[in-house]
């Protein structure tokens, strides 16, 4: 079996600088390998003759992408598959007249800290790389089993190699998501090779690593309603405030029209079945009912009779009433509580977004932005954004923005150009439970808008890690948002790229808008993109 090239000792400093910026409990890197004993130039007659080491796979995939100023070459090897574990080589080369600049800037980090994504305490690793199989509408991170994840070093002729260990993809290809290198389409799925061996050798194969379904989710402008899918299991969520009176259960004047839309959407997106309808309460408490508890099955008991009597076809409705016990968010807060005032609807089915195009004229509510058309820059604050593509894939549109920096003293760092801080005018809460690298770097503010509701980026949940301290129950790690805050684009003319990953609207033209920030209008969404 052929092994990996040892670090080199700059590569093991890299790893260990790298490292050196989490906090204590972060894990350590990998010990690198003894180094070898220099060559004496004298022969020992007893050696054994050494086998010639072959040359590795070409990769499979090879696009070029900018990162800063430089130019990066990246390599995808084909993913070799083996029982329910699948391996991943890349390549990442700069060229050699860059060399000496790309050193002095990007310095320890190399690209390592970049490929980390949003896996907090690995930075220096390839944590932040995922397989997607949009056929199957699933991601599959890069496996975990504690210190080695993934890795990132130095190959003989001085280029990158990260390798990493996924979950086994079902379909005959996949995508690759690379931390600010971005999308790289159709990577071939194949039987373990040697690659998978070498792989294997340096990274421990983790048990029963887990595949995540992907959740798509539209939110309607007047806030009344929010539809989300994943893995076939639809909800639609009413925000109880548009539905009945304070302490009230009766429908109140304005549900009429909600309810509708929802009765609409159930039939779109089944064929019958059982709809289950389900109330929530914030943790106040209410003197017109025993408590809350009562109040929400009360809820759920008036909009289930409201949509029995809407929905045409074999539909079984059955309500029930949560109180208190799950919120969405914490009731410290007006809009926490807010939030927390719904009615759930869920039911199995498999949803189909058919988006028309926004009205051009602005909402009374809507802020004024600087705006750009089709795949032209938009200026904002220092900064140039444009739409570089949206390709459609498998039931999905795939964004890649470019954001270059043309003042180098511009007061607004790269991930505000797409995001609000708290606090300031145009500022959106995801309500996702985001964790708060995804929250702060993350592109989940990033939204098509259609003729009636911003279509959100993909997501998808994750059960609670040690990655995630103080966090309960389910954490949303954003499919697009994995970006490291390094490298900082620094320099006028310096480059990064934001992928984003929407459910296919259907459109041949669409409108993206950074909450607050910019609106990229009428986007040509294309069947493939040139990957070079």
């Amino acid at each position: 079996m052929r092994t990996l090239p040892k670090l080199s000792l700059v590569a093991a400093v890299s790893m260990v600088l790298a490292a050196g910026c989490t906090n204590s409990a972060d894990p350590e890197p990998p010990e690198p390998p003894e180094p070898t004993e220099e060559p004496t130039g004298e022969s020992d007659p007893t050696d054994e003759p050494t086998e010639e080491r072959e040359p590795d796979p070409e990769a499979a995939v090879t696009v070029t992408r900018q990162l800063l100023s430089f130019e990066v070459e990246v390599g995808v090897h084909a993913v070799e598959v083996e029982g329910d574990l699948a391996a991943l080589v890349v390549d990442y080369t700069v060229p050699e007249e860059q060399m000496e600049d790309f050193e002095s800037r990007l310095g320890s980090f190399r690209l390592g800290s970049n490929l980390n994504g949003a896996r907090v305490g690995y930075q220096g690793m390839a944590g932040g790389i995922r397989l997607l199989d949009l056929e199957e509408r699933t991601v599959h991170r890069a496996a975990i089993d504690r210190p080695r994840i993934a890795s990132d070093f130095l190959t003989e002729d001085g280029s990158m190699r990260s390798v990493s260990l996924h979950p086994a993809p079902q379909s005959a290809s996949v995508d690759v998501l690379i931390p600010a290198l971005g999308y790289v389409a159709d990577v071939p799925v194949v039987e373990a090779e040697e690659l998978f061996d070498e792989v294997t050798a340096v990274i421990d194969p983790p048990a029963d690593p887990a595949i995540f379904p992907l959740s798509t989710r539209t939110i309607s402008y007047d806030d009344s309603s929010e539809i989300e899918e994943e893995d076939e299991e639809v909800t639609v969520t009413l925000t109880s405030d548009v539905l009945f009176g304070a302490d009230e259960h009766e429908l109140g004047g304005e549900s009429g029209a909600v309810l509708e839309r929802a009765a609409q959407e159930i039939q779109a997106s089944s064929e019958g079945g059982e709809i289950r309808v389900i109330g929530h309460t914030d943790n106040v408490p209410t003197d017109a009912y025993a408590d809350n508890q009562e109040l929400s099955e009360m809820r759920a008991g008036s909009v289930g009779d409201a949509l029995g009597d809407l929905l045409e076809g074999d539909y079984q409705v059955r309500t029930e009433g949560r109180g208190e016990s799950e919120p969405r968010a914490s009731n410290s807060s007006e809009d926490g509580r807010a939030q927390n005032r719904r009615v759930e609807i869920q039911f199995e089915g498999r949803r189909v977004i058919a988006g028309e195009d926004a009205d051009e004229e602005l909402g009374d509510d809507e802020l004024e932005l600087p705006e750009a058309s089709g795949n032209e820059a938009v200026e904002f604050e220092g900064w140039e954004v444009s739409a570089e593509s949206v390709i459609r894939r498998d039931g999905a549109l795939v964004g890649t923005l470019q954001v270059e920096m043309v003042e180098a003293d511009s007061a607004v760092d790269f991930h505000n150009v797409y995001n609000v801080p708290p606090g300031q005018d145009g500022y959106f809460h995801p309500g996702r439970g985001y964790g708060a690298v995804t929250q702060g770097f993350g592109a989940g503010r990033l939204a098509l808008r259609t003729a009636e509701e911003w279509v959100m980026p993909m997501d998808y949940a994750v059960e609670d890690e040690d990655e995630d301290e103080g966090s309960e129950g389910e954490v949303a790690r954003h499919l697009a948002s994995e970006e490291a805050p390094y490298p900082e684009a620094e320099e006028a003319g310096d480059i990064r790229l934001i992928t984003v990953i929407w459910p296919d609207t259907g459109q041949d033209e669409v409108d993206i808008e950074a909450f607050g920030r910019f609106r990229l209008l009428d986007v040509p969404v294309t069947e493939s993109a040139d990957q070079g």
